[in-house]
């Protein structure tokens, strides 16, 4: 109203003496960042302890990242609406930020804070925690290349590539800024295991290399959702040289599959469930059969404005 000096806007969030606006602000810490921050309160059990920044931004200014180089535009408030918050942090809710691009594994899954023993939130210890908890975690990625080096094989992801038996959402910074590489590990970067569920938003996925099994970059046996995201130089001696998918759901969104390879399929290969891709590119011609995309059984897969090299479909599916 004036009486404070300050110009009052529409979007503002503010109180008056007697009327005092709680902003629910955590201490000023690091808050896996490199400058400390004061970090918006989210709880899931009562939205009114929830801070009034958390989804309160108007996005005409929007930054990539807040100041720790989290993701901006993230869902806070559980509406299924995302929108940036006000302030120096973009609230998460339920998971982790994944602040370290080496491989390390999470050293205590009891204590629920997806570390390593050397303290560092890294994506295979966040992966790993979320698989344990098992209530549908959000993983936050920065800017940087996410680098996987642990070669075992196993299904708990604590070696070799990365198995999601639970639901998550993997945020990147965007496909030119967010890096997953496989290329020292001799492995794909992901396994989507039949209780999985796995979305990945603005990301690129690389350097996968398969022997003598399916899935360059993704094997997918569970429900894979990938969105504004790029896989590229991934390669297998068998089945779909970025994505082999026999899950009963598979989506691409805003996607681009180029320059992987395999024996079949050498972008997608196709072996159950139903796929969608929408405003999808896949250019790919490096495989003995089905160039781009082959489709051996399942459901058949349904193309929007989207954009394929080559089809091939095995007699009899």
């Amino acid at each position: 109203d004036g009486s404070t000096g300050f110009l009052v806007e529409m979007d503002d969030i503010f109180g008056s003496t007697g009327s005092e606006v709680d902003a629910r602000l955590g201490p000023l810490q690091l808050n896996h960042g490199t400058t400390p921050t004061h970090s918006p309160n989210i709880d899931l059990g009562d939205p009114q302890l929830t801070s009034p920044a958390v989804d309160a931004g108007n996005g005409t200014s929007v930054l990539l990242v807040d100041q720790r180089s989290v993701p901006r535009i993230l869902d806070g408030d559980g509406d299924g609406t995302a929108v940036m918050d006000i302030g120096a942090v973009e609230a998460i809710r339920n998971g982790f930020f994944a602040e370290n691009t080496a491989d390390g594994v999470d050293d205590d899954l009891l204590d629920g804070v997806a570390e390593d023993d050397q303290q560092r939130t890294t994506l295979r210890a966040a992966i790993m925690q979320a698989n344990h908890d098992n209530d549908g975690k959000t993983i936050v990625l920065g800017n940087g290349v996410y680098t996987l080096s642990l070669p075992g094989s196993d299904d708990d992801a604590n070696a070799g590539d990365l198995d999601i038996s639970s639901t998550i959402t993997l945020f990147g910074v965007g496909a030119q800024y967010t890096t997953l590489d496989a290329s020292g590990l001799d492995d794909r970067l992901f396994h989507v295991l039949s209780s999985g569920n796995l979305t990945i938003i603005d990301a690129t996925l690389m350097g996968g290399n398969v022997t003598g099994s399916d899935g360059g970059a993704i094997l997918n046996e569970g429900t894979l959702a990938i969105r504004r995201s790029t896989l590229k130089e991934n390669e297998t001696d068998g089945s779909g040289g970025g994505i082999h998918t026999s899950g009963p759901s598979f989506t691409l969104e805003e996607a681009s599959i180029s320059q992987n390879a395999a024996f079949n399929g050498g972008g997608i290969a196709v072996d159950g469930g139903t796929v969608l891709m929408t405003r999808t590119t896949l250019y790919e011609k490096a495989a003995t059969t089905g160039g781009g995309l082959e489709v051996s059984s399942g459901d058949g897969v349904e193309l929007e404005q989207s954009t394929v090299y080559t089809i091939a479909v095995a007699v009899g599916a």
